[in-house]
């Protein structure tokens, strides 16, 4: 609904609008369907690692034009390669690169989404494919805090703790998209649905 504001004071000027989010009824709200919602996070998870990759890049070259021995940097880079080829299971939680694997996808994500999912509860993906999340009971944007603490963190720092306990969680969460409500565990956890827009 628009309500106009109170007259400037200037009868030609341009008339402004207050404008508020109408609230949705039980009967306004259509779920996303199961291949929105795949096809969003597939776009999420292709942008993701086209930032990582350019970043990544750019880290490299400001390292090789920087070092003094070009050589140091790319031992540097053979001992990340080794890191991530280590044997699958096997975690060292002293390690650097361990977190940097895990936090830097993550902040990166909440880098190129976090104005739109605290807006307008999408990500780049969701937006594209005209989804969106909302409180279950509301029906409103959640909170960023709701989303990132509840919704992501919970899920993604069990890498750190074990690798083997992130993949069973990782596909639990996938697979819990076959209920009947659609709702997967991160939406429960949170008390989110993802409807269309």
């Amino acid at each position: 609904m628009t309500q106009p504001d109170a007259p400037t004071g200037n009868p030609y000027a341009t008339p402004l609008a207050r404008l508020t989010r109408k609230r949705m009824g039980p009967s306004e709200i259509v779920l996303a369907t199961r291949g929105e919602r795949l096809l969003a996070y597939l776009l999420d998870m292709i942008l993701l690692y086209l930032a990582m990759f350019i970043g990544a890049m750019i880290v490299v070259i400001v390292m090789v034009t920087t070092s003094q021995d070009p050589q140091t940097v790319f031992n540097l880079l053979i001992e990340q390669l080794n890191q991530t080829s280590s044997p699958f299971l096997k975690i060292n939680l002293l390690d650097r690169w361990v977190y940097l694997n895990i936090l830097a996808p993550v902040i990166l994500y909440f880098l190129i989404n976090g104005y739109m999912l605290q807006t307008r509860g999408q990500t780049i993906g969701k937006l594209l494919m005209s989804i969106g999340i909302v409180d279950k009971n509301t029906h409103q944007v959640p909170p960023l805090s709701t989303i990132f603490l509840r919704r992501y963190l919970p899920f993604n720092t069990t890498a750190i703790i074990n690798l083997l306990l992130y993949l069973f969680i990782y596909w639990s969460d996938v697979l819990s998209i076959f209920r009947e409500d659609k709702r997967m565990l991160h939406d429960l956890v949170a008390n989110t649905i993802v409807i269309k827009v």
